[in-house]
């Protein structure tokens, strides 16, 4: 069962595209990871999946009972023993999509932003 089908979306940024023509399908079970550096568009593609910002063009579809949300790069939570617990809606689909949530490791092991 496709989740969410997003075709041909276009944004801006003055003249500059961020997104051109990006197409694609999440279907259930999938395992998706966004990557590219900085300026690529990745926080802008999520935020027009979650309706936070507004495309140029494209089609974006999706059942009415999917909810999209992302944890921000630097996520401030309170303190509470179960993180996997925050990603739950009870039995509606859910995408999660998560930004870094762990420091990365040195060679040494030590945490480094």
């Amino acid at each position: 069962m496709i989740l969410l089908t997003v075709q041909d979306l276009v944004r801006q940024f003055d003249v500059e595209p961020v997104l051109n023509k990006v197409s694609f399908d999440i279907s259930e079970g999938d395992k998706i990871g966004l990557v590219g550096p900085n300026g690529a568009g990745k926080s802008t593609l999520l935020r027009i999946l979650m309706r936070q910002d507004d495309a140029d063009s494209g089609n974006i579809e999706h059942p009415a009972s999917l909810d999209i949300a992302m944890l921000e790069q630097e996520a401030d939570f309170p303190p509470r023993p179960d993180v996997a617990g925050r990603g739950t809606l009870g039995s509606r689909p859910f995408i999660r999509i998560a930004g870094r949530i762990h420091p990365r490791r040195g060679r040494d092991g030590d945490s480094q932003r």
